[in-house]
């Protein structure tokens, strides 16, 4: 009989393709399978020609990037020889002092580890307490592996406080999946709450399942306490089956090494959905939370942007809310360089008021008024008619034929992933004569760049 053995790798940024590749190991042990499931860079390539059964789970992000834990695997394989409810946005630069050791470059990633709020790890221990789960927050946990092909967590690898565990490492805010409720109803002895909890988990039960709890966005702390039988009968070790890990975060970086500050621009996310608590974003109000003297752990990425080494080569940048962090990054390197007046620097900005969220105005206004940078806003909301940068980008043809084709300039596109995008694509082959195949030829050539985000 041949070996059952099923090799199992996933390229993730954020932890879908993740969670997907393990959910997968799960199952493959129900048909008797064996084998590792591992991020593709810590897969040994030469391996892979022996393998009998390979499954990759990969996603992508930015403008169709690899993720950044496949990059070397995926290399190896290229080888020739081989809701709309009322959404409100509280928008913050935050600034960190910079270490000595950390560097970047302009349009660099800043990834940080959030942790849960106060509130929510009340709200958790407070269950435990009432449905006399005799876990405390002072309880050392040691956790360790019933699987060799399924190690432990570097953050799990020593004892902790059950406390500890449980603000940095469950994710007390994530939206429950269908496997999170056959967990609980394993546990289930009450008849109503085990049949609920088996429709949600089946694939019939997947449009219920919707409706209860993507749809409201109802935490995974909010379903136990709909379910208190089930949540009595909770063990220690079906709680970490339960709880989905925190996952980093990610921000572009929003300075330049030179200012010796780190800065990113934050939406601070909060919204009502039909549950009488508002949704907050998990990072977004920890980042809030943070007082001057805190320090975070956090760690630098190379951006899906690549910049022209040529520093007169034109850049036309479009990032309207959030989407200016790494073009005010790349801005201020340049000011702060010897040569601030190099190239032709273009910024299409776009938010709703010039007085209410027009993020770095002061910064963007002195650039402008040094005749480093041409600055174009939309402001959405300050007239009766809506105005966004597309609308901007499709006034400026003459400019833009000029920097774009006469001048081999590059685009750089940064924001909300949903219809920005697009919608700038078109109004930029409108703005040059309709030419979309010089458009295109551009995103081949690596002159037309996106980094977006859902």
């Amino acid at each position: 009989m041949l070996e059952r053995k099923l090799t199992i790798l996933y390229g993730s940024q954020s932890g879908t393709a993740q969670d997907l590749a393990e959910q997968i190991w799960r199952e493959s042990k129900m048909y008797h399978f064996r084998g590792n499931v591992l991020p593709m860079d810590e897969y040994d390539v030469s391996e892979l020609i022996s393998e009998r059964f390979v499954v990759c789970v990969c996603s992508t992000y930015g403008q169709g990037e690899e993720p950044d834990n496949m990059k070397r695997f995926w290399k190896f394989l290229l080888r020739k020889s081989l809701p709309t409810d009322s959404l409100r946005q509280d928008v913050r630069l935050i600034t960190f002092e910079r270490n000595p050791s950390v560097g970047w470059s302009p349009g660099d990633v800043l990834y940080v580890r959030p942790r849960n709020s106060p509130d929510n790890l009340d709200r958790l221990f407070e269950l435990f307490q009432e449905h006399g789960i005799n876990l405390q927050r002072d309880t050392v946990i040691e956790v360790k592996a019933i699987d060799s092909e399924m190690p432990v967590p570097t953050i799990l690898r020593k004892p902790l406080p059950l406390g500890v565990i449980a603000e940095q490492f469950w994710d007390l805010t994530a939206i429950p999946r269908a496997r999170a409720f056959a967990i609980l109803a394993k546990c289930c002895d009450n008849e109503l709450e085990h049949e609920k909890l088996m429709e949600f988990s089946s694939i019939e039960g997947q449009e219920e399942l919707f409706s209860y709890a993507n749809r409201p966005r109802r935490t995974i702390v909010e379903v136990l306490q709909d379910f208190p039988h089930a949540t009595r009968a909770l063990s220690l070790e079906a709680m970490f089956e339960l709880f989905q890990p925190i996952k980093p975060r990610a921000f572009s970086i929003a300075s330049a090494v030179a200012s010796n500050t780190l800065q990113i621009l934050v939406a601070v996310i909060e919204y009502k959905t039909k549950l009488s608590v508002p949704r907050r974003g998990l990072c977004s109000h920890w980042l809030r939370r943070l007082t001057p003297g805190d320090v975070i752990g956090a760690w630098v990425r190379k951006s899906t942007f690549e910049l022209p080494a040529d520093k007169t080569i034109p850049l036309v940048m479009i990032g309207p809310g959030t989407g200016l962090a790494p073009f005010r990054g790349i801005l201020q390197e340049r000011e702060l360089s010897e040569t601030p007046t190099a190239g032709p620097l273009v910024l299409f900005f776009g938010c709703r008021s010039a007085t209410a969220d027009f993020h770095c105005e002061e910064d963007l206004k002195r650039m402008e008024q040094n005749g480093m940078l041409k600055l174009f806003c939309a402001f959405s909301r300050d007239q009766p008619d809506k105005v966004y940068v597309q609308h901007l980008i499709r006034k400026e043809g003459m400019l833009l034929k000029r920097l774009l084709i006469e001048l081999g300039g590059w685009v750089l596109v940064s924001g909300s992933s949903k219809n920005m995008p697009e919608a700038v694509k078109e109004a930029l082959i409108e703005a040059i004569g309709g030419d979309a195949g010089y458009i295109e030829e551009m995103v081949k050539s690596n002159r037309y760049q996106e980094e977006t985000w859902a």
